[in-house]
């Protein structure tokens, strides 16, 4: 069974290679990493999250809670949000 959470908070640390990307997300209570593969968010998606988010960027997201294998706790995105002022007019 998949566990599934919804996260909203600042990107501290944004880290992308390829198809793939980490954004490690902070809030009040703590710190958790997003998770994204460019084959589970539509190609538009994805490439918006490379394009248009920085380091300081608030951003929400939902997704299904898993261990990188790294053994990291994250979450695997399949929906993300951004803030109005970070899409183009």
């Amino acid at each position: 069974t998949h566990i599934y959470t919804i996260h909203t908070g600042r990107i501290m640390v944004r880290r992308v290679f390829g198809k793939l990307a980490f954004f490690s997300l902070q809030d009040d209570t703590g710190s958790i990493q997003l998770y994204m593969d460019a084959g589970r968010l539509s190609p538009e998606s994805f490439k918006q999250l490379k394009d248009w988010t920085d380091g300081g960027d608030i951003i929400g997201a939902r997704g299904s809670v898993k261990r990188t294998e790294k053994g990291e706790l994250s979450v695997y995105v399949i929906i993300s949000l951004m803030s109005d002022m970070m899409v183009e007019m």
